[in-house]
């Protein structure tokens, strides 16, 4: 089961701020739930819980939904009859194939619960199956660009696509690596400004990407970074970068000042006055 919620949380509605969260299911299917905030907060003591609206659920994929993002663009399209924000979201399944769906924001602040019909449309199907799961996914607008979508996948066989285009569903460009790695993308995320891409993978490989044209171009890591040399000194004060093993994700920080992994450790490889013990 894959959970997400809107846009890290927060969708503006007409009335109040309310969150979104999509649950992916092995069944193919996406179910929406609506949680309106409390009207205060008290630092001392729980709030009231909110009340959470079960909207409904509807068909994404014919195979399991391995993972979910939501994207929030505020660019009015009068052309598509909408009034306000849109909302888009963008679904991997385990059959290799990725779509991109896109409706109001405002239609889902005014959506009854245990509705029939979802205001979503289908924008785009960016992937079709090919049997290797979708492990990774990451959409943004590009800032300068408000009109656009950028949307990079990676998947269980290593490849990695980059893909944008406009809020319409036309492709304007699209670039693939398909030895990006050499093992499962576990995480993906974009960075100055659409530019580059970052990529991680159970290899125990961080790399960059510059987004170029129809091109992902391979791009190094600044020296003394510690990301992609196995043999740098230490990354902390008690493990050394030898005992570090998978990636397996990353996060980057609002105008990529900063990269955060998550990595694992081959505990064989510790030295045991650093291992955790049992206390009886």
């Amino acid at each position: 089961m894959n959970v997400e919620s809107a846009n890290g949380g927060i969708v503006f509605g007409e009335a109040q701020d309310f969150v979104l969260i999509a649950v992916g299911t092995k069944l193919g299917e996406v179910c929406l739930l609506r949680m309106h905030y409390p009207q205060n907060y008290m630092a001392d003591k729980a709030c009231s819980s909110s009340e959470v609206s079960f909207l409904g659920t509807f068909e994404v994929h014919h195979a399991w939904v391995t993972i979910l993002c939501w994207c929030k663009c505020d660019v009015e399209m009068h052309h598509a009859g909408g009034c306000g924000g849109k909302l888009f979201l963008a679904t991997g399944s385990s059959d290799g194939s990725v779509k991109v769906w896109c409706g109001d924001i405002q239609a889902f602040g005014l959506m009854p619960p245990n509705s029939q019909q979802m205001p979503f449309s289908l924008l785009r199907q960016v992937l079709f199956g090919d049997l290797m799961p979708v492990t990774s996914l990451v959409m943004t607008v590009p800032s300068g660009a408000a009109n656009h979508l950028l949307l990079a996948v990676g998947k269980g066989c290593g490849s990695l696509t980059a893909w944008e285009c406009s809020l319409s569903g036309e492709c304007m460009r699209e670039a693939e690596q398909h030895q990006a790695h050499s093992q499962v993308v576990t995480g993906i995320g974009w960075a100055f400004g659409g530019r580059c891409v970052y990529s991680c993978s159970q290899d125990n490989m961080l790399r960059a990407w510059l987004f170029h044209g129809g091109q992902l171009i391979p791009l190094p890591f600044p020296e003394g970074s510690g990301f992609y040399d196995s043999d740098s000194p230490g990354l902390s004060s008690e493990l050394p970068a030898s005992v570090l093993d998978c990636y397996f994700g990353l996060a980057l920080s609002k105008g990529s000042l900063t990269l955060v992994a998550v990595r694992g450790i081959e505990t064989d490889m510790v030295n045991p006055m650093y291992q955790s013990r049992h206390v009886p």
